[in-house]
């Protein structure tokens, strides 16, 4: 998704309590079951290095068979996806913490017919590993990793993938769980490449500051060529003010922008979640 000039007006510098709201401004989730409104567009992808999208239409869902399996392992809570046009290919992120099987991204082969997804072939599995080269362990094996994948976009550039972890943070009955959340560049074997930085403020904390449980990157995406990467959040940082919630409308999550090269983060953006009805 490419955001214009106009929603880039206003810049936040990394100070943190000072908010202010961009209106108009979309933010695009790539759901298992969206479906682009011109199957022409996604043909014609082939063919271009980018591609501007200016609205997209829910036209279907396909709902997968409960507990399948592939390769020994459970294809289930699938979280993002992205398109490789060039092998015509999509990936699923899994956001299963290695609680079924250990954290994964799938290749898939989607086949729609007027306008509608006729079927879904799995084709292949990916098991992101860690700098150590290891599997992630199953959840709560080890208090100090989880792996809470949420959401996966392809370079095909450089051919690698980064994907968003929500990490942990549990505190209950006296017990302490804090695994950081991250963004993390891995190589199409799985292979560790990199991760970003995470700002001053994103750190989760044992207080009421930072962010919340299962409420950090949701969504991801590149833009200007893979030279940029948006990251959205999910819910309010805490220091950012209340959830949001029924009837509520001036809850504000945040879209970072970081430099896909020097991992920095350059821009924040203020966005108001809306009233829920």
């Amino acid at each position: 998704m490419r955001i214009t000039d106009a929603q880039k007006s206003i810049l936040l510098q990394p100070k943190y309590s000072d908010l202010k709201p961009v209106s108009h401004l979309l933010i695009i989730y790539a759901f298992f079951a969206l479906v682009f409104s011109s199957c022409s567009a996604t043909r014609q992808a082939a063919k271009q290095k980018e591609t501007s999208i200016s609205s997209v239409k829910f036209l279907d869902e396909y709902v997968m068979p409960l507990n399948q399996t592939f390769q020994n392992t459970v294809v289930g809570g699938l979280s993002g996806i992205d398109y490789d046009a060039a092998s015509n290919q999509y990936y699923l992120i899994s956001d299963d913490p290695s609680q079924l099987s250990p954290a994964r991204i799938y290749t898939a082969q989607i086949a729609i017919k007027a306008n509608k997804i006729d079927t879904v072939q799995v084709t292949g599995v990916t098991f992101m590993l860690q700098q150590n080269g290891k599997e992630y362990p199953k959840y709560r094996s080890d208090k100090t990793l989880k792996a809470d994948g949420e959401s996966v976009r392809y370079n095909p550039k450089l051919k690698s993938f980064i994907w968003s972890n929500e990490g942990e943070r549990l505190l209950k009955n006296g017990d302490t769980i804090i695994v950081q959340p991250a963004l993390t560049f891995i190589a199409k074997d799985g292979r560790f490449l990199d991760t970003i930085p995470l700002p001053a403020g994103f750190h989760f904390t044992k207080g009421e500051n930072g962010p919340r449980k299962n409420a950090l990157f949701e969504g991801v995406t590149y833009a200007d060529h893979y030279k940029t990467i948006y990251a959205s959040l999910e819910e309010p940082l805490y220091q950012d003010g209340p959830q949001a919630a029924f009837e509520f409308d001036k809850a504000l999550t945040r879209i970072l922008k970081f430099d896909a090269i020097t991992k920095k983060n350059t821009a924040q953006y203020a966005y108001n979640l809306g009233r829920c009805r």
